[in-house]
């Protein structure tokens, strides 16, 4: 299969998916975490092939900006039966907002995660790879508590953390050749995981065609760089350039639940 054609069968199912959830939230009042979860989820993916079935970038930052505010609203509701949606390594609407540049909402979703890892439920490396990206996004002038929370992500990987651990602290020292080195071995790492993903009985084409390629996880990451006013390179490896959107631009207009979100989809 092409990779138009996976692309293509991904919008078709997400539009489909996203239709049904949006009905079904509407008639509880858009209450229901797990609901609201794959609609996020829904307008990620739509988000990312309005980028590479379309071409278009103001439909690509609108999508996964609604993507980011359906998760802030999820996190705003009662969420002490739902460990895995609390979850702090659940991580994609946030890193949706940043890659949008929707910023106020990639820090009220930050503020609404809480600030202990779920025990049980997801690995202390995990969430401090995440609350390190929330606390930088929202305190990040306390270059202490930052720093100290990289010494604990040290320690819980036995000194062995991954790549993000490196490109992390590049972020916070605003050093661009550590970052670049970083940036390198995070991307070699992705690569080696979903070449092994392909040899397993979970691939799916047309996520390797949508999620596979393009990095959105990546693209946060260089929002916090540039937030920081380090210089980066126009593009990288799932990263390209029209996928940036620039610092400073406006968030797409629209509501998450408005009537209609999926115009243009």
């Amino acid at each position: 299969m092409s990779q138009t054609a996976a692309i293509e069968i991904a919008r078709e199912n997400a539009k489909h998916s996203l239709q049904e959830d949006l009905l079904a939230s509407a008639r509880i009042s858009h209450r229901a975490p797990v609901l609201l979860c794959d609609i996020a989820s829904r307008f990620h993916t739509l988000g990312i092939v309005a980028m590479l079935g379309d071409g278009d970038p103001l439909e690509y930052a609108r999508l996964l900006a609604l993507a980011g505010q359906t998760d802030a609203h999820c996190r705003s509701l009662d969420l002490s039966s739902e460990p895995r949606i609390r979850m702090v390594s659940r991580f994609l609407p946030f890193a949706d907002a940043l890659a949008a540049g929707d910023l106020d909402t990639a820090r009220a979703i930050a503020r609404l995660c809480p600030e202990a890892h779920e025990e049980g439920f997801e690995y202390e490396d995990d969430f401090l790879r995440y609350r390190f990206m929330h606390l930088l996004l929202t305190a990040s002038d306390n270059e202490s508590v930052l720093s100290r929370l990289l010494n604990r992500w040290k320690e819980v990987a036995e000194g062995n953390p991954s790549p993000h651990w490196a490109l992390s602290r590049a972020i916070l020292s605003r050093d661009p050749i550590a970052f670049e080195a970083a940036m390198a071995d995070v991307l070699a790492a992705r690569r080696e995981n979903r070449a092994k993903w392909r040899k397993t009985p979970n691939y799916r084409v047309e996520l390797d065609a949508t999620e596979g390629s393009l990095f959105v996880l990546g693209l946060a990451y260089l929002r916090l760089a540039d937030l920081r006013d380090m210089p980066t390179l126009d593009e990288y490896e799932g990263m390209p350039s029209m996928a940036r959107v620039r610092l400073g631009t406006p968030p797409p207009p629209g509501a998450w639940c408005g009537s209609d979100v999926l115009d243009g989809t």
